[in-house]
């Protein structure tokens, strides 16, 4: 019957949110939902039944409001995402691309982005540079969030570091299987010129 259709169809659209939201650390955009058929009323009903918790403009938490600290990442590069996607202009940079990685700490009361596009504009919480020159061989997923590469990361926060705490960090790289110091020495010379480098 139609009517038994019509409940399989919202039951596959509600499994492949959650999909989404388990790939994102149980986080998701209404521009994501959107494109999976939900309508605004259904998001809306959605959140009145605590099935989805808004934490940001456009940004659900599915089934809790708590998250994860990976979960708070993945936040903050989805509100700087245009389109709200993952993966796109909005990467995890700096202190917080280290923390990612376990390179090293991030700093206290913000999480720092890097976008590719738009203007960086004021976002509570968010620390965003403004970063076009970023090559697709400086970015990727680590634990499904988009972030700065390792050599990236590291080439950022050189200029905040004195040398035994970049020393610390390249060593820890190494020892994850991130980079090894002679990649990160052939990574630099497509960096020269940057903060850092020298």
């Amino acid at each position: 019957s139609i009517a038994h259709l019509t409940h399989q169809s919202i039951e596959a659209r509600g499994r492949r949110a959650w999909q989404q939201a388990a790939r994102q650390h149980w986080v998701i955009t209404a521009a994501q939902l959107a494109a999976l058929g939900f309508s605004r009323d259904a998001i809306k009903h959605r959140v009145a039944t605590g099935r989805l918790h808004p934490v940001a403009r456009g940004i659900y938490a599915v089934g809790r409001r708590a998250l994860t600290q990976e979960g708070r990442w993945m936040v903050a590069v989805l509100a700087c995402s245009h389109g709200g996607a993952p993966g796109g202009d909005a990467f995890l940079s700096h202190g917080s691309a280290a923390a990612l990685f376990g390179i090293g700490a991030e700093g206290a009361g913000c999480i720092e982005v890097s976008v590719r596009t738009g203007k960086p504009g004021a976002r509570r919480g968010i620390r965003v540079h403004r970063r076009s020159h970023l090559r697709s061989e400086d970015v990727g997923f680590y634990k499904g969030i988009p972030a700065t590469s390792p050599a990236q990361t590291i080439i950022d926060l050189t200029s905040r570091h004195d040398r035994i705490t970049v020393e610390r960090m390249v060593d820890e790289a190494d020892r994850l299987d991130f980079i090894t110091p002679p990649k990160l020495r052939a990574e630099l010379v497509h960096h020269r010129g940057e903060p850092g480098v020298a």
